[in-house]
């Protein structure tokens, strides 16, 4: 069994070591990809703590899709009715649609790019 917190770790612990003290010992050329691959560790890292997507989104796309329980087909087919307009004006609450996409995209960005979702300075 693999234990996903102590691997986020040793990802966190290997990036810091190619961040603090690798990196400045590369030669220019090779700097770019070096931190391209410091924040792949740290999105992987992310992935490995958050564990898969929300409970609350895999519920809320089951409640909407009027599934019995979350399933892997659930977002494809979610994606099948919304190119053939069928959560339009009516059929589904577009509220519960909204909250959905909005849920999904934040648990998302928590792990490719948490900076974005901190509050802006105005």
């Amino acid at each position: 069994m693999v234990n996903k917190p102590q691997s986020a770790e040793l990802l966190s612990v290997a990036r810091a070591v190619l961040r603090e003290q690798l990196i400045g010992e590369l030669p220019v050329s090779k700097k770019y990809p070096a931190v391209m691959v410091a924040n792949a560790m740290a999105i992987a890292a992310r992935e490995l703590e958050q564990a898969g997507p929300s409970r609350n989104v895999d519920r809320a796309l089951a409640d909407l899709m009027d599934a019995p329980q979350p399933s892997d087909r659930l977002w494809p087919d979610l994606i099948k009715r919304l190119r053939r307009g069928q959560f339009g004006a009516g059929e589904k609450p577009t509220e519960a649609l909204r909250r959905l996409l909005l849920d999904e995209v934040t648990d998302r960005l928590r792990v490719s790019n948490p900076k974005i979702l901190e509050p802006s300075d105005p």
